[in-house]
């Protein structure tokens, strides 16, 4: 920003020489007389008095151009104030749009009264602290000359224009207090000191400015206006913290439109007019020098526009408002700094990658920082300020560099940034948060949702009444018979006939509802006592599953037991199957002994026949052994052979016996009488071999006795008479020993049929117990697969009861929910009488429940 009383001279200089030219030209064909060299020399001095005047006029009126174009230029300013609050009222929800509009004014308000009281003075006064850090001019002032006065009224739009940026970022939550008490911060602290600065030297010449004696380039405010309000507003995104459904849980960004696209591009058209006071004004001089000034900024506004559009078509997918309104912006900010010091291409540089650079810098503040600036505030002002301010030095026509070199340009001017973002954004966030935890920063929750037009001022617009009508229903304090005016004839009655409509559905609805709620409360206590009498009847069903599980598992293993058991007994019938045939085997030849002994018994009998005709014939004959000794000794030796065939009859009788008496023990019970009956053949078998043993002996004594021969005949004749009685005896013992042998015989018989018989049925009872056994294993795998039923039948009773269990939750989180939606519904005005009588239940349900779990 320039111009000073040297330059305007010059320029009245300039038109003073120009017309004295153009007298010089007229008189140059004047006569050469003496006559005519006087009235020249009259005519000079003339002319030297009308170029006194003439120089004094035209100051003068230069002069006035200066204050004239300065006048508009600070009214274009003031304009951009309309074009901020139709942008931002636009961006915004219509519920908060008064609420930005009344910012935009009361922040102009306060900046002009601060900024007159303090600002003013801070910013150009003289330098109180070496180095051109802080200036200091008293409290506001008196009387000034007139280019004081319209100095101070281009710089106080300017601080209004820093002031209001902030504005936008915080909208929508942000207490109208509060933002008032920044908006006087900024005004007389952040705006003033950043701007002493850059620009303290602008009104006194010689008064030391920091950055303005570095070389530092910001011709009409790119850092000291819109980055120092950006890095403002991007601490109080910070402090304040996004608007309630700006980004959802997981920090994802969720769009929130503005109401009127029509009125934010119509703001954007306004400031873009008052940017051209805003940058042309900045020269302070009313000479065209402001036209490549002026050019620069109108090119860098469309072709910021351009870049932001078409990186926004590409992205997007379409043309979105903010794109083409932030874009040109963009690069209206961009170009401030160095309007005048870039060509016609550099403006249009700095204008398209302004445009780049606001894209990438609001996508980033919304998916990496998570910030929430209502209308890419921070963006716009703060990022692109600093860009343009970088590149003014990076892309200044070398006549413009104020440094010695380029790159010291851009380190200057990169300087300059860092100051001026550590100042405004330090100063503010400590600012910010002092407001947070003294006055408060951010409206309750209840009036962010009502809106700000209504919660701070008081007023709605033409749909306020309806947002109002729908907040009272959202929080419960609505009336579903209250009906909006649909009689004023514009878009606000349209909408209060379609929410009337809606209002009548909607009160059907809810009484609906309501019944359906109490219906839902009785059916959840149905279902609650069907899951309790499910749950019970499953937990008995679960203990006798349980039960005759144990009970089929026992079954189970004896079973297994018994035809592991007929499988033993199996093999001991197939052995004794085998005895029986082997019994039957021996019987069968017990038979043929009992026979064989038959025969010989009966040989016996008859031997003891013949001995006894033998001993009657010796009886006989016995007279006449004294004759015939020689007859004798013969018939000793008869008889002895007799008596050793005695013997041998009786050894085999004994034998036989012996056998028989075996078999009989073989036999059991069923060979008792055949014991019996051996038995006696043993016991006459030992007489006959006593008596055998007896004759021999006296055979041997009648032998020895031949001397004696008359007594031993005699006593030879008793004794055959005793030997007649003894075989008499024996034949009565064979006779008894036939019948024996007999009765043995046909019992042997039998007894060899019986086995026949007892091996048959043995052989019966094999196949029976196979039979079993077989029947046994397969009631031992069946009752194994009832085993796994009943096991399954058990699991299936734990499922039931399982959900029998989930049906009883269920059933309680239904009358939980039936209680929600009573609770909810009472909340809608009307239709909270009609559920008074289903709360009622369900605190008295609610009571019994308690009572019973205590």
């Amino acid at each position: 920003m320039g111009g000073d009383t040297e330059r305007r001279a010059a320029r009245g200089a300039g038109w003073a020489v120009m017309v004295l030219a153009a007298v010089a030209a007229l008189l140059s064909g004047g006569a050469p007389d003496l006559a005519a060299q006087t009235a020249d020399s009259l005519a000079l001095q003339e002319l030297e008095a009308l170029k006194s005047h003439m120089d004094a006029v035209l100051a003068a009126q230069q002069d006035s151009m200066n204050h004239m174009w300065t006048m508009t230029a600070a009214a274009l300013v003031f304009l951009m104030q309309a074009g901020f609050l139709l942008l931002e009222a636009g961006m915004v929800r219509s519920k908060n749009s008064i609420n930005v509009a009344q910012k935009n004014i009361a922040d102009f308000v306060i900046a002009t009264a601060g900024f007159y009281l303090l600002g003013f003075g801070v910013m150009f006064g003289p330098s109180v602290i070496g180095g051109g850090w802080l200036g200091w001019n008293g409290l506001g002032f008196g009387s000034l000359d007139d280019w004081h006065y319209t100095f101070f009224v281009f710089q106080v739009v300017f601080c209004g224009t820093a002031a209001t940026i902030v504005s936008g970022a915080v909208a929508e939550r942000m207490r109208f207090s509060a933002y008032l008490a920044a908006t006087c911060f900024i005004s007389v602290v952040i705006y003033p000191v950043i701007g002493h600065w850059a620009w303290g030297n602008l009104l006194i010449g010689d008064n030391p400015a920091i950055l303005a004696d570095l070389g530092f380039i910001d011709f009409a405010g790119s850092t000291v206006v819109h980055s120092v309000g950006g890095w403002v507003a991007l601490a109080g995104v910070i402090v304040i913290g996004p608007r309630i459904g700006r980004f959802d849980e997981n920090g994802k960004p969720l769009p929130i439109h503005g109401h009127s696209a029509a009125l934010a591009t119509a703001g954007a058209i306004l400031l873009w007019v008052g940017w051209i006071g805003f940058n042309g004004g900045s020269t302070t001089t009313g000479d065209p020098a402001f036209a490549h000034i002026i050019s620069n900024t109108i090119l860098a506004g469309a072709f910021g526009s351009i870049a932001s559009m078409l990186i926004g078509r590409w992205v997007d997918g379409l043309f979105r408002p903010d794109r083409a309104i932030n874009g040109v912006l963009a690069g209206l900010v961009g170009i401030t700094a160095g309007c005048d010091a870039v060509s016609t291409y550099g403006a249009l540089t700095i204008g398209l990658s302004s445009g780049i650079v606001v894209v990438i810098a609001a996508h980033a503040m919304e998916n990496w920082l998570r910030l929430d600036d209502c209308i890419g505030a921070v963006p716009v002002h703060g990022v692109c300020g600093a860009w343009g301010t970088l590149m003014a030095g990076a892309l200044a026509t070398p006549d413009a560099l104020v440094a010695e070199d380029r790159l010291t340009q851009v380190m200057i001017q990169a300087l300059g940034i860092g100051m001026a973002f550590v100042w405004a954004f330090g100063a503010a966030l400590v600012f910010f948060l002092l407001l947070k935890w003294t006055i408060g920063i951010r409206v309750s929750t209840e009036h962010e949702l009502q809106g700000l037009n209504e919660a701070e001022h008081g007023t709605t617009l033409g749909t306020g009444l309806l947002q109002k009508a729908m907040l009272e229903l959202a929080t419960g304090n609505g009336d579903l018979s209250h009906r909006l005016d649909e009689t004023t004839g514009d878009e606000s009655g349209e909408l209060a006939g379609s929410f009337n409509l809606l209002m009548e559905r909607l009160q059907g609805m809810v009484l609906n509802v309501a019944g359906n709620a109490r219906n839902l409360l009785q059916s959840s206590l149905a279902l609650r006592g069907i899951s309790d009498t499910m749950s019970h009847d499953s937990g008995e069903m679960t203990k006798r599953a349980g039960h005759v599980s144990q009970l089929t598992n026992d079954v189970s293993q004896r079973v297994s037991h018994m035809s592991q058991g007929v499988g033993s007994l199996n093999e001991n019938v197939l052995d004794i199957a085998n005895a029986a045939q082997t019994m039957s085997g021996h019987v069968v030849g017990a038979h043929n002994d009992v026979d064989r002994i038959a025969q010989a018994i009966t040989t016996i009998a008859e031997t003891a026949r013949a001995a006894a005709h033998t001993a009657a014939s010796a009886a006989e004959r016995a007279h006449d052994a004294s004759t015939t000794v020689d007859s004798l000794s013969g018939a000793v030796g008869e008889i002895t052979s007799v008596v050793d065939a005695i013997r041998a009859i009786a050894a085999q009788t004994r034998m036989l016996a012996l056998n028989a008496a075996i078999e009989a023990e073989r036999a059991g019970s069923a060979g008792e009488g055949f014991r019996v009956v051996a038995n006696e053949v043993r016991i006459l078998a030992d007489q006959a071999t006593g008596a055998a043993d007896d004759i021999g002996r006296r055979i041997d004594a009648v032998s020895g006795g031949t001397s004696s021969a008359v007594s031993v005949i005699e006593d030879i004749g008793r004794v055959i008479t005793e030997v007649h009685g003894a075989v008499d005896r024996i034949d009565e013992s064979v006779a008894v020993q036939q019948e024996s042998i007999s009765a043995i015989s046909g019992g042997m018989s039998r007894a060899a049929d019986e086995a026949k018989t007892i091996s048959g049925a043995i052989d019966h009872v094999s196949k029976t117990a196979r039979e079993v056994s077989f029947d046994a294993r397969h009631a031992a795998q069946e009752t194994h697969s009832v085993f796994h039923i009943i096991g399954q039948v058990n699991e299936a009773a734990l499922e039931s009861s399982a959900t029998a269990h989930r049906v009883q939750e269920a059933a309680s989180a239904v009358f939980r929910i039936a209680g929600e939606l009573e609770s909810m519904v009472g909340k809608l005005g009307g239709a909270k009488a009609a559920l008074d009588k289903a709360g009622a239940q369900a605190s008295a349900i609610a009571t019994r429940e308690a009572e019973e779990a205590y």
